[in-house]
């Protein structure tokens, strides 16, 4: 599989930063091997390498010049004439990672104000040529699934039941539920559906998954978990290996943000 330039500059950092290949494989959706093939390519054999940094100025310049509308071709061009040597990759890489960091802070506040947080997913999964859906109810905080299902469809109502349940194991604590828009949990027709009524009238705090970073994990689960998933026992692979992955994913992901798994505040 073709990666992404983005997606090997990651591979390479989050190697750097100590973590291991598996882990790094579940953030990326990809194989153990592809990792390895992109850290030889590179010539990395061990974290903790060196990385040339751009001076903070000019990272901060990058930053103010894209807050201020600017394109990336302009911000280039503008380096590039006041002698600054850089590509206009390395630019755009500035921009993301400064967005990242932003994202992720967002994302770690919004995981210290609650004191649980639940995740409901649906993920496309295509099983013997044919597109399932899988069901995912994730204890954010805790990186562990509540519940899943994967089935070809997959109907609201029995959804609204296992969420009631859920939230009934939760009760006495602020809970807020974070909503992929994926069918069958994104409202078709106006702003709300069964679902986002029904936990209005509890009086239950929801927010819809609206991060682009959020979204490429979705993603790149999906796609890792249509490819090793065992056609001939779909559902014993994913009480295994699929909960492992699931979570493993999780974990990595709350680490990069700078939130210990299982415990209210950051490492």
């Amino acid at each position: 599989m073709k990666l992404k330039p983005e997606d090997v500059e990651r591979i390479l950092k989050l190697r750097e930063d100590g973590m291991k290949l598996d882990e790094i494989a579940a953030v990326l959706g990809v194989s153990r091997r592809r990792v390895l093939q992109v850290l030889k390519t590179k010539q990395i054999k061990t974290p903790g390498r060196k990385k040339k940094e751009l001076p903070s100025e000019i990272v901060n310049l990058i930053v103010d010049l894209k807050e201020r509308g600017h394109t990336i071709e302009e911000i280039h061009n503008h380096l590039l004439k006041t002698g600054v040597k850089i590509s206009r990759y390395k630019v755009w890489s500035v921009i993301r990672e400064h967005r990242t960091k932003q994202i992720s802070g967002e994302i770690l506040q919004t995981l210290l104000e609650w004191d649980a947080v639940v995740g409901i997913l649906v993920l496309h999964i295509t099983l013997k040529e044919q597109r399932n859906r899988l069901l995912l109810m994730v204890d954010v905080k805790n990186c562990k699934i509540l519940l899943w299902k994967l089935a070809e469809s997959l109907r609201l109502k029995p959804i609204i039941d296992t969420i009631d349940g859920v939230l009934e194991c939760l009760k006495g604590k602020r809970t807020l539920i974070l909503l992929s828009r994926t069918p069958p949990l994104v409202p078709t027709r106006g702003k709300d559906n069964k679902l986002t009524r029904h936990l209005k009238n509890l009086g239950v705090e929801y927010q819809w998954i609206t991060s682009e970073e959020l979204i490429r994990i979705q993603k790149r689960l999906s796609r890792r978990i249509s490819k090793e998933i065992s056609h001939e026992n779909p559902y014993e692979w994913f009480k295994t290996r699929g909960v492992e992955l699931v979570e493993t994913s999780c974990s990595s992901y709350m680490k990069r943000i700078g939130m210990e798994v299982g415990k209210d505040g950051p490492a």
